[in-house]
């Protein structure tokens, strides 16, 4: 279990890092009478809530057959002020346990039903339905493995979460799905949150169990995930290439951007151009073309990290979204792209590209960066191509030295 994720309560309460009693310096009479003012105050707000927790409960229990948006509205509309979460999500396990699927989301704005679907491979967060405990995830945006996020933490990365609690719903001994409550904010869930949650998902359960609605719900989640499938391959895939098409890249792109204003979370830019493409169509044939287009990609593709994207931007041109802001890094990468080009395989056809890189540590819009680096693609090709070149600004371009392989 990663050092991030806590099972259950068995971790201490630490005093959050914004809190108010840390103010006083320590050792002082005011600090100890601030103090104990401030934890009479909460012990009476705690007690308050409690009262106010059981009377939901008791209410609840008696709406067991009431339709599931309302209980979970309700429990929306009791937690919020009180305990500091931004979103509250409710998804379905497959029969299988293998896919997870969104039901019902709320957020200060609205109630909606969410049309997204998932593999269920989160080794943060598998003990949860195994040991029925809730789990916290202090920061969603680290501690993963090489292979960056899983699809169910993207999905909420994607939305702007940075930590998650994640209370499983269990009946009868099975696993029927989750709640989880986000927020904009790291380390912002406590133990003391995951007690009052899971007293709401096992009512949550009791009621998804004796109402229609998860019956529906994991019927239209078999479909869902059929379609989504289909729907994802057609909307974020290159039938050519294999690899993100246009619309990914610019999704990414944008969600890249967003991070980087909000949480400083740096990336960077490499566009690539195969040199001399047209010249290839032109001799060989398209049919020869595409399968040089395709088998580059591949080479390209594979020579990254889980964490980046890749994907076909144009024509011959590639784009690749990736997790650094350091310039020396981002050059690095490039030139192992660069080396990584081999023929397709039963061809002598060469193969070759020009590559313009930028880091968005310099740029104040996603708009000038992916213009400064298609300005260095733009001098690479213009240098005769086969080379890097970087944006270390607006203006200015520099040519970077070949390596040894």
């Amino acid at each position: 279990m990663d050092q991030q994720a806590t099972a259950g309560v068995s971790e201490p309460t630490r005093t959050h890092p914004t809190s108010k009693v840390a103010v006083a310096e320590i050792g002082s009479a005011d600090a100890i009478a601030d103090l104990g003012s401030a934890l009479d105050a909460l012990s009476s707000r705690i007690a308050r809530r409690e009262r106010d927790l059981t009377r939901l409960f008791d209410r609840i229990v008696r709406d067991r057959n009431a339709l599931l948006d309302s209980v979970l509205d309700r429990l929306f509309g009791a937690f919020s002020g009180i305990i500091p979460f931004d979103t509250l999500e409710c998804a379905f396990l497959s029969e299988d346990a293998q896919q997870v699927s969104g039901y019902w989301r709320k957020s200060a704005r609205r109630a909606q039903h969410p049309t997204w679907s998932a593999p269920w491979r989160e080794a943060r967060l598998r003990s949860a339905p195994l040991g029925r405990d809730p789990v916290i995830i202090r920061d969603l945006r680290t501690g993963w493995a090489d292979g960056g996020p899983t699809p169910v933490a993207q999905h909420f990365i994607d939305r702007g979460a940075c930590s998650l609690l994640a209370c499983p719903l269990i009946a009868d001994g099975v696993a029927l799905g989750f709640l989880f409550f986000t927020a904009r904010n790291v380390d912002v869930f406590r133990p003391a949150h995951a007690v009052a949650f899971r007293r709401a998902a096992a009512q949550v359960s009791l009621v998804v169990q004796k109402t229609r609605a998860y019956g529906e719900a994991l019927q239209g989640s078999r479909t869902l995930i059929s379609e989504t499938q289909r729907w994802r391959e057609a909307a974020t895939i290159d039938a050519l290439t294999g690899v993100l098409n246009r619309r990914a890249l610019d999704a990414r792109l944008q969600a890249s951007w967003i991070r980087f204003e909000q949480d400083r979370v740096p990336f960077g830019l490499i566009f690539c151009d195969l040199d001399r493409f047209k010249q290839v169509n032109d001799t060989h044939g398209h049919g020869v073309g595409d399968r040089v287009l395709a088998h580059a990609a591949q080479c390209l593709s594979r020579s990254l990290r889980g964490g980046d994207a890749f994907g076909r931007y144009g024509g011959e041109e590639f784009l690749a979204v990736v997790l650094t802001g350091s310039e020396q890094t981002l050059a690095s990468v490039a030139q192992r792209l660069k080396r990584m080009l081999t023929p397709e395989p039963g061809t002598s056809i060469p193969v070759a590209a020009s590559f313009g890189i930028a880091a968005a540590t310099h740029f104040t819009s996603l708009a000038d960066l992916v213009a400064a680096a298609d300005r260095a693609l733009y001098d690479a090709k213009h240098r005769g191509g086969n080379c890097c070149v970087l944006a270390t600004s607006a203006t200015e371009l520099v040519l970077l030295p070949e390596r040894a392989s």
